[in-house]
């Protein structure tokens, strides 16, 4: 599965089973704080500030927008599962 060792920081790219996975830049910020944070849900504000570091309370579909583009490159692995919304509360990799 996807851990710190899949993620090529230089390239921005994931290793998933075998096959390099290109990622923009803040897809890569992205899906490398939620493997980080495995398990633990995270709010938007707390992405926005770790990933995009916009401090406040934001109006934006910003990490919306990521998120589903992170889950369409990862059903190609059948990963998008693995991002979660949490009603409310945010987002979590499971």
């Amino acid at each position: 599965m996807l851990q710190k060792s899949n993620f090529n920081p230089q390239n921005l790219t994931v290793n998933i089973s075998g096959e390099v996975v290109e990622l923009l830049y803040q897809e890569y910020k992205l899906l490398e704080y939620l493997v980080a944070n495995k398990g633990k849900i995270i709010s938007r504000d707390e992405i926005l500030l770790s990933v995009w570091n916009v401090e406040g309370i934001v109006v934006t579909r910003t990490v919306d927008m990521h998120i589903a583009r992170l889950r369409k490159k990862l059903s190609k692995f059948n990963l998008e599962e693995k991002i979660r919304t949490i009603r409310s509360k945010g987002y979590i990799f499971s």
